[in-house]
């Protein structure tokens, strides 16, 4: 089995020189070069989970970043994840933008 760079991977499925290959299932590029994911049925990859992460200073700051952090638990699936992605990775926009939009589309800010 060969290692390749996931850019190197991503161009090889477009152009047909592989046919398989592991990759995140969150990953824009799965939608924009029109691949297609396949189950692991038999639980070969353990799954990825996002979690947050915050700065202890900035909770003692912002003790009410606990609760809206948490309140993304079980909202971003892989489909969510990887449009989100997308907005970054092929449309263009900065990460910050991005959670921007998302805070705004569940009503976490105006």
């Amino acid at each position: 089995m060969e290692t390749l760079d996931s850019g190197i991977v991503y161009e090889s499925l477009r152009t047909n020189n592989i046919d398989v290959a592991d990759v995140y299932a969150t990953d824009a590029r799965i939608e924009a070069f029109d691949l297609k994911v396949i189950e692991d049925d038999k639980n070969l990859f353990p799954p990825y989970y996002a979690a947050p992460v915050v700065n202890k200073e900035l909770l003692k700051k912002h003790p009410e970043l606990r609760d809206i952090l948490n309140s993304f638990a079980g909202k971003i699936d892989d489909d969510r994840m990887r449009e989100l992605n997308k907005r970054v990775d092929i449309n263009g926009k900065t990460e910050k933008e991005v959670a921007m939009e998302l805070l705004r589309e569940e009503g976490l800010i105006d």
